[in-house]
């Protein structure tokens, strides 16, 4: 079934009170009814992301007694990035991760900040400022800010490097002229012209294909995505060149939130935590051993040269998209 398709029928199902499997939908969440709610991500089975989502699934059904039922749809089966977006504020799909910028170009333009190349130290800098204040704070601004959307939670990715079919890639200017797919940001799209690279936005569902014909010379992405769906077979040179930690987003649709009950709202933001949790160290583990046996295949790990060049190729990126946030950005780097 096509895409489109199964889009189409979810959100009709939605629209007609009806549940994914047929049930019906309760009104609100204040009965012993089942309450049958849809997650959607673009990432396979395996990715950590989606068995993050998968692990939060099982502990809202454990501390609801069963109760809430979250049935997570990967591999973009509920449409690209931004289909499930649009289908999410509509209600008829329940929860989606998203990646901070699809909010900017909704217009939440403090999210601007997580797009700042070379933000955050490390995963580890990163994952203490989003379980702060300030990361509490930014969850909060989805809330408020009119997209129909409530922010649940962060799943934070190891850093997104890029990665080549045929080039090794340790400097700056082995970057100037390659075409790069990226999401259709204008930040990441920036980022890339930053190094003197092409980019060229292509969905994430069709970028195995682009590179292995030759549409785009590389991409960029985390270990786990990079292993999870086998772009090391078509871009077996990866640089560890750290150039975006932006935290993904799981966001729940305004609409279905309103008719939880206070209850059902504490098991679900509990659920998330714990796996959450459980998330980050299955995710550190699992890093390595992708790592260790994408070298077993064959495939060549590079660090870059001098990590300074490529942070002073961005810096006019602060001016452009750092504007007006330098509060921001000073008290994310006084976390430490």
């Amino acid at each position: 079934m096509k895409k489109s398709l199964l889009v189409a029928l979810v959100m009709i199902m939605a629209f007609a009170g009806l549940s994914a499997n047929g049930q019906q939908d309760t009104e609100t969440s204040t009965t012993n009814e089942t309450i049958v709610l849809r997650y959607g991500e673009v990432n396979p089975n395996d990715h950590p992301v989606t068995l993050g989502a998968n692990k939060f699934a099982d502990l809202a059904a454990e501390k609801s007694g069963g109760r809430i039922k979250i049935t997570v749809y990967p591999s973009s089966q509920l449409g690209d990035q931004s289909t499930m977006i649009q289908g999410t504020q509509m209600g008829a799909i329940d929860m989606v991760r998203l990646n901070p910028s699809f909010l900017v170009d909704m217009g939440l333009k403090d999210m601007q900040v997580f797009g700042l190349p070379y933000l955050f130290n490390d995963l580890g800098h990163a994952r203490k400022a989003m379980d702060s204040d300030f990361g509490t704070d930014f969850l909060g601004k989805i809330d408020t800010a009119k997209l129909k959307m409530i922010g649940l939670g962060y799943f934070l990715e190891t850093p997104r490097n890029y990665f080549f079919s045929e080039k090794a890639v340790t400097s700056v200017a082995d970057m100037k002229g390659l075409k790069v797919r990226v999401p259709q940001s204008e930040i990441f799209m920036d980022t890339a012209r930053a190094f003197g690279a092409s980019p060229t936005p292509i969905a994430y569902s069709e970028l195995y294909t682009a590179l292995q014909t030759g549409v785009v010379d590389g991409a960029e992405n985390p270990i786990a995505g990079y292993y999870a769906n086998k772009f090391y077979e078509v871009g077996g040179n990866y640089t560890f060149d750290g150039h975006d930690l932006a935290p993904s987003i799981v966001v729940f649709s305004e609409i279905t939130w309103s008719k939880l009950s206070d209850k059902d709202h504490a098991i679900l933001r509990e659920a998330f935590k714990e796996a959450q949790a459980w998330y980050r160290e299955y995710l550190d583990g699992e890093t390595e051993k992708a790592i260790q046996d994408m070298r077993d295949r064959g495939i060549n790990f590079y660090e870059v040269d001098d990590i300074s060049e490529w942070q002073d190729a961005v810096a006019p990126l602060y001016k452009k998209y750092g504007a007006g946030f330098e509060n921001y950005v000073d008290e994310i780097r006084a976390i430490n």
